[in-house]
């Protein structure tokens, strides 16, 4: 009787790790990034903005065509430019119409693979030799000042801006709720075993922060229950060039940007590049 009670329980463990490691190894992409499309009511609205926004086609390497947005917030030419990296389901067309609180620079905001009109499925690999390629496009615009380009990532896309300013010469940096690693994040969820053997999108900015001389601007949100604090501020304290840190009181992972502190914080600092 009980040699059947212990074998019942094992093979329950062992399912349960079955489909763990399965689902894990598998499906990763499918639990770690939620593609979007673009709505149709913010095309129109985008249509509306007259001049201020410039629709964007780039192909990628392997050709894969990605689409975007140009908002131009400086008529300067060349104008002082932010490269937007958003969330892991983050269409950037509603992005881009928050993102007209920052004053005096452009904002380039190109969808991920698989999101919005944008072409591929994604993945860390495919997102970190894009977002080289976005940044070297941008850089070689005649109306692009390529000496007052600034690297901005959420969430998911903060490791990803990491990249980009780890590999290539940028005016600063702006981090909204990083993580030290998704290696990390993900131990909190499953066995850090399965983790460290299966994951095959770590985006380990912790490795690569010390080496980074970049101005920074981290901000974090005071309740965030998806990137915690600690992880933030953990990264900050690996920087390897000068870093401001702050945290907005009250804000939620998926609120922060509607708090006036954190519209004020990136135009401040954002006026001493």
């Amino acid at each position: 009787m009980f040699d059947n009670l212990y074998l019942r329980i094992l093979s329950i463990l062992l399912i349960f790790i079955v489909i763990a490691v399965g689902t894990l190894y598998f499906f990763q992409e499918k639990l770690l990034f939620f593609p979007r499309q673009t709505p149709l009511q913010n095309l129109t609205a985008i249509k509306k903005l007259d001049g201020k926004v410039e629709e964007m086609s780039l192909h990628m390497d392997d050709g894969t065509k990605l689409n975007g947005w140009l908002l131009k917030n400086n008529t300067a030419k060349p104008a002082k430019t932010i490269i937007y990296f958003g969330g892991n389901a983050e269409e950037l067309s509603g992005s881009l119409f928050s993102l007209q609180n920052i004053s005096g620079w452009s904002v380039a905001l190109i969808n991920y693979r698989g999101y919005g009109s944008s072409e591929g499925s994604p993945n860390q690999v495919r997102l970190l030799s894009d977002a080289l390629e976005i940044y070297k496009h941008f850089a070689q615009r005649p109306d692009v000042d390529p000496e007052k380009i600034v690297i901005m990532g959420r969430s998911i896309g903060t490791g990803v801006a990491v990249h980009v300013a780890a590999h290539t010469r940028t005016a600063g940096a702006i981090l909204v709720s990083p993580y030290d690693s998704i290696t990390g994040v993900a131990k909190e969820t499953y066995p850090a075993f399965l983790v460290d053997a299966l994951l095959r999108n770590p985006f380990d900015s912790l490795k690569l922060a010390p080496a980074i001389k970049t101005p920074t601007l981290i901000l974090i949100a005071e309740n965030d229950v998806v990137v915690a604090p600690w992880r933030s501020h953990k990264l900050a304290q690996h920087w390897g060039g000068k870093v401001t840190v702050r945290e907005i009181p009250l804000a939620g992972h998926n609120s922060i940007a509607q708090n006036v502190l954190y519209w004020q914080a990136i135009n401040n600092f954002l006026q001493e590049i």
